[in-house]
């Protein structure tokens, strides 16, 4: 901090710099970041549950009129209802999207471990919530339960996802979102080694930087720049003029 850091000892100073840098360069082993990974899919991907469940509830049913044995048909042709259900699972899983990935990097700011975790855990978690919501949807044969409702009765349709490409779009949203956040925010450690850089000209004169080499040395009397001459003042009025020799050729270098 600013005003801390004129009672900071040179050497406090370059054992606190030395700290921030380690800290800020500490990367993951193999075994950490496979934890981090899994540990960040597996919770992403529970969040499928509460998907389904939400696209169950606030999805429309699209009614279908019952012929019987014959099968059935839509109630009203020109309804938008089927297409509502897929704004319902897109706008659900892009929530589930900005949710996890702002979790998954509070949880670990960066790495390709906790990115890769992410993506895998949102995909899962789309798959969860789209066959969870079918299944607690009306039952998906549609002949046995028009045979069982009766000739000319209306019920519902099964819960259909009529757009494959809407289960990309958590996993697309988790991984710009925090991509972003990585891109913008800076961990601890990082921030902290910035400040004391921002320090370090408040210190070097004390405590030089380590990568610097040794000061130059002082130019040898012999080989330093000779001084250009300097013009001769006139001699005072009424002086003589042998008391103020002038130089010669050779003396002034000419």
């Amino acid at each position: 901090m600013p005003g801390q850091s004129a009672s900071v000892l040179p050497g406090a100073y370059a054992a606190a710099l030395q700290e921030a840098t380690a800290k800020a360069s500490r990367r993951d082993t193999p075994a950490q970041a496979l934890r981090t990974g899994g540990v960040i899919a597996g919770a992403v991907a529970l969040l499928g549950l509460l998907l389904g469940v939400a696209w169950w509830w606030l999805a429309p049913a699209v009614p279908l009129y019952s012929l019987g044995a014959d099968g059935a048909v839509g109630a009203d042709p020109e309804s938008e209802r089927a297409i509502a259900q897929d704004g319902w699972f897109v706008l659900l899983a892009a929530a589930a999207g900005l949710v996890s990935g702002c979790a998954a990097h509070w949880y670990r700011r960066r790495g390709a471990a906790a990115v890769l975790g992410l993506a895998v855990g949102s995909l899962l978690g789309s798959l969860l919530g789209w066959r969870l919501g079918v299944l607690l949807g009306p039952g998906t044969d549609v002949a046995a339960r028009a045979a069982e409702v009766g000739e000319g009765e209306l019920f519902d349709a099964p819960l259909e996802l009529h757009a494959p490409g809407a289960l990309l779009i958590w996993p697309a949203i988790a991984v710009v979102a925090f991509l972003i956040l990585t891109a913008v925010l800076l961990e601890p450690e990082e921030a902290e080694l910035r400040r004391l850089l921002a320090e370090w000209p408040e210190h070097a004169a004390e405590h030089p930087a380590p990568w610097a080499g040794p000061a130059p040395e002082a130019p040898h009397p012999a080989t330093a720049a000779p001084s250009p001459p300097t013009s001769e003042a006139p001699p005072p009025p009424g002086a003589s003029p042998s008391a103020f020799p002038r130089k010669t050729d050779e003396q002034s270098g000419t």
